[in-house]
């Protein structure tokens, strides 16, 4: 089970994962709205009643009742049991893998933050992601993926975050980063992860933020 709000956020990538795997995996989603009360399901009724070490969101239950929560906890966890070349092939590019998620994790805060508060707007956060990208994909080349010719779980990450910015942009974000388009069909391309964005599963109909945020592609889905 899969446990987060009923938007992409910050499990959208896990779910690409787990596709990625071939799991079936119970999404559990909570409820989030501009009332505050919607989000008493998770807060006044799951959290503390699940057995989780840290409570919080996204958490992840294996079917041997192994429970944990964090993103990238998450994601090197799946790696570790089912694919661990995704947390990188050796200890150079394994360590080359946490230094990515450093770095994205960095722009991925830097970003989000003015969504949500209204200090920015749409045009002023994707230029501000478009100068800190700018090493990420001065880093990747003409590679296939981050870390080269073969997919780790940050892939799914930075594939999730390159798709919030080309949703809030109307897809001119590709137009700074030309490779991103190609690098995002090959992400799709995975074994598990078209079938599973082309299926009736798939939460690309969700936001990426939750619905109160300033900045989002509410209207888009709606």
């Amino acid at each position: 089970m899969l446990g987060y709000w009923d938007i992409r956020g910050l499990a959208q990538n896990i779910r690409l994962q787990l596709a990625y795997h071939g799991i079936n995996f119970e999404n559990k989603m909570y409820p989030t709205t501009e009332d505050v009360s919607s989000r008493d399901v998770w807060f006044n009724g799951d959290k503390f009643n699940l057995g989780l070490d840290f409570p919080n969101l996204p958490y992840f239950i294996d079917t041997d009742g192994h429970k944990m929560t964090e993103t990238f906890a998450i994601h090197e966890y799946l790696a570790d049991k089912y694919a661990p070349d995704l947390n990188g092939r050796t200890p150079e590019e394994r360590a080359k893998v946490l230094m990515l998620k450093g770095v994205l994790w960095d722009i991925k805060k830097a970003v989000t933050g003015p969504m949500y508060s209204g200090e920015k707007t749409a045009e002023e956060i994707v230029a501000m992601a478009v100068e800190k990208l700018q090493s990420i994909v001065t880093y990747m080349g003409e590679n296939s993926f981050l870390m080269g010719d073969y997919v780790t779980y940050i892939d799914f990450f930075f594939y999730e975050f390159v798709q919030g910015l080309a949703a809030i942009s109307d897809g001119s974000f590709f137009n700074t980063f030309p490779s991103l388009t190609s690098y995002v069909e090959n992400i799709r391309n995975l074994p598990g992860v078209g079938e599973y964005l082309s299926s009736t599963q798939s939460e690309e109909c969700l936001p990426f933020n939750m619905k109160f945020a300033k900045v989002n592609n509410w209207e888009q889905i709606k």
